[in-house]
Formats: C-alpha cells, sequence, structure tokens
C-alpha cells in the first residue's frame, strides 16, 4: 500500500510529533511503500535513500525497547518529502498534494491540517476536539496583540476543518473516549474507537525509585490553553515548592512565559525548554504532580504517574480516563490546593500501585500495534 503520513512541522516535541514518530517507526518495519510529507522533518532522523531531517541536533524521538533505541535515528524504508508552502498554496494545501500517488494519507498533526485529495482513503489521528473550544477561549482572552491574531486565525481554521471532517470517506480516530464523543458532537457522526497515545514508559518508570521532596512538579508548553496561571494560584494557596517546566518557540508562547513567570509564587521554578535530564530531575524529586488544564489525553500526565509522581488533576474531559481515582482529581481551585498537600503528606501513596498498573496500557507498543489494524493492508 502507497501511504502518505502528513504532519505540519516535526520540529518540535508535542504529543502530536511523537504520535507521528511512533507510528513512522511501525510502518517502518512493514512492506507497505511510506512517505513523510511535513514542512519542518524531525532533527537528526535519516530517512530513505539517506535523506536527512532537519539537522544535527540530537532527536527528541525516544522509542521504548532497546533495540529500537539503538537504531532510533533511521527509519530505513520511509521516504521523506520536505513540502514548501508559498503564499498561493497555503500548508494544508501544499501537504495534501498527492494526487493519485497514494492509497491512503494518514494525518498526525495535532492542529488538525486537513484539505482536499484525491486519495481514496485519509485516517485523521484525532489529538483535538476538533472545535478547540478551550484553546480558542484561552486565545480570546490573551491580552497580547499576537494572541488575539492567532486566536481569529485559528477560529477559521478550525470552522474550515470541520467542514472537511464530515466527508464519510475521512475515518476519524480519536485519542480518548473524551475525544470520541466531542469529535463525534462536532462532525455530526460517530467517531472510531479509541487508540490512546503512545507513551515512553521504559524512559519514566525507573524514577519511581528516585528521592521524592516535598516538591510539586508541572509538564506543560507554555500556551494560554494550558492554564498555567490557574495552576499558579492554587500553588500558591498550597504553598509548597512547584516546579513547572515547559517548552516555548513561537512568540505568543514566548509571551505566555514571561507572564507566567510574572505571576508565579515565590517557591516556583520556572525552566524554559527544558533538557530531557532537567525533564527527569524534576518529575524524579517531586511527590506530586498538577496539572490545571483541560486535555483530550494528557500525556504528561501519563509520563508523572510512570515516574512515580501522585497526581492532582482537574474532574474534566479525557482526566478520568488517566487518573482513575476520584480522590485524586478537583472540581475548584481551593479543592486542587488541598489535595496537593494531601499528596505531599503522603495520604495518596496507597494508590500509585494501582495508578501505575493502569497506564501501562498507554504504551508505544499498544498504540503502534493498533494503527497497523486500522491501517490494514499487507503490512
Amino acid at each position: 500500500m502507497r501511504i502518505a503520513v502528513v504532519h505540519h512541522r516535526l520540529g518540535l516535541t508535542g504529543g502530536g510529533e511523537r504520535v507521528c514518530m511512533s507510528l513512522l517507526r511501525a510502518l517502518d518495519r512493514t512492506n507497505h511503500d511510506v512517505v513523510l510529507r511535513c514542512v519542518e522533518p524531525p532533527h537528526g532522523v535519516r530517512f530513505a535513500g539517506g535523506d536527512e531531517g532537519g539537522g544535527p541536533d540530537p532527536p527528541p524521538w525516544q522509542p521504548c525497547d532497546e533495540a529500537c533505541r539503538a537504531g532510533h535515528a533511521s527509519l530505513r524504508s520511509v521516504r521523506l518529502e520536505r513540502v514548501e508552502p508559498g503564499p498561493a498554496r497555503p500548508p494544508a494545501e501544499a501537504l495534501f498534494a498527492v494526487g493519485g500517488q497514494c492509497d491512503l494519507i494518514v494525518v498526525t498533526d495535532g492542529g488538525f491540517l486537513l484539505a482536499r485529495t484525491d486519495a481514496p482513503r485519509v485516517i485523521l489521528y484525532c489529538n483535538s476536539a476538533l472545535r478547540e473550544e478551550g484553546r480558542l477561549d484561552a486565545l480570546r482572552r490573551a491580552g497580547s496583540i499576537r494572541g488575539r491574531i492567532r486566536y481569529y486565525r485559528a477560529r477559521k481554521a478550525d470552522k474550515r476543518v470541520l467542514r472537511m471532517a464530515r466527508d464519510s470517506r475521512i475515518e476519524l480516530v480519536p485519542n480518548s473516549l473524551d475525544t470520541m464523543r466531542l469529535v463525534g458532537r462536532a462532525v455530526g457522526r460517530r467517531a472510531g474507537t479509541p487508540v490512546y497515545p503512545p507513551v515512553d514508559l521504559c524512559r519514566y518508570l525507573p524514577l519511581r525509585s528516585a528521592a521524592k521532596g516535598r516538591r510539586v512538579a508541572t509538564i506543560a508548553r507554555f500556551a494560554p490553553e494550558k492554564n498555567l496561571e490557574g495552576a499558579a494560584r492554587i500553588m500558591a494557596t498550597a504553598g509548597e515548592r512547584w516546579d513547572v517546566a515547559g517548552n516555548a518557540a513561537h512568540p505568543y508562547q514566548l509571551d505566555y512565559h514571561r507572564k507566567i513567570s510574572g505571576e508565579a509564587p515565590a517557591r516556583a521554578r520556572i525552566l524554559l525548554n527544558p533538557s530531557p535530564g532537567q525533564l527527569d530531575s524534576v518529575l524524579g524529586g517531586a511527590r506530586a504532580y498538577l496539572h490545571a488544564s483541560k486535555e483530550t489525553f494528557g500525556m504528561a500526565v501519563v509520563e508523572a504517574i510512570a515516574a512515580g509522581c501522585v497526581p492532582v488533576v482537574p474532574d474534566n474531559s479525557a482526566h478520568p480516563e488517566t487518573v482513575p481515582y476520584d480522590e485524586l482529581r478537583y472540581g475548584s481551585e481551593e479543592e486542587a490546593a488541598d489535595k496537593v498537600q494531601a499528596a505531599l503528606d503522603g495520604r495518596y501513596d496507597g494508590l500509585l500501585a494501582g495508578l501505575q498498573g493502569h497506564v501501562r496500557r498507554f504504551s508505544e507498543g499498544a498504540f503502534q500495534e493498533r494503527m497497523l489494524e486500522i491501517i490494514g493492508g499487507s503490512g
């Protein structure tokens, strides 16, 4: 089968990028004819024909098993096609311009990249709920001009994608039960069975034995939809030490980082664009993990659980799927502060074994197996 995997930019290390690279690793072990079409390739990855990705930077994509880890920077049977959008051809149209050369297009971009195509089949892996109301509300409230411009652009793009996603030829694969419900409501037709994203559990499980201090961790990109100002208020009430680590690349994200740095309580430590070693240090040294935003899955929450942190998360969106204990979910900021202190006091330690057993269902192997079943064909 001729398969085009479409993703806008792979120079970042978010959930959508991890989904894309995990899928490519799985397809690399099949007999399919696979091409990655993107504007920005992943750094340090070698593709079929010796084509290099985005440059010599260390590749952020860390597969789980040791056999894969040794050769994770090489995709021997996957070809790379760099796409150059222009004023007359937006990124979505450029990425989907495959004509009749493909039997299947798989879209892994979290921003729901869609355009008209002659391909007979399209699989859209849904990292978000199409309407993205939480993100839009956050951007609308943003005080900066960049934030307001991004809001209007995002609103227009979401409406366009929503219209296209109603096409029954597009197979909707949600990343959680929560996304399945939201996408079905937005599109007006039932989405497929959820396929949970791949989490590199093997990287984080060793951190369970690290020396845990009376610290709280939060891992999130610096963006308005992550509600880090809410987390700052919670931690100001709790009065505990708090480490916040996250990426920021775009101007609006850097603006938000500066905003949060100014609003963070006195006992907070803010890490911008941390290295993998710094992330491990943050999670390894924290007894509790605080999350303050809605999530269609919540990869950072699962990673924190694998690292031995007790999660304290909102009682909404997909959080009940990743954190199945009511005691660890909150409905108000005051309740969150109380539960953070309870977690630091060790009152929820008895739930850790059950949590770590629960998150094993979110492994990279489980994701790859399900996606290859959906793709089908002679793999």
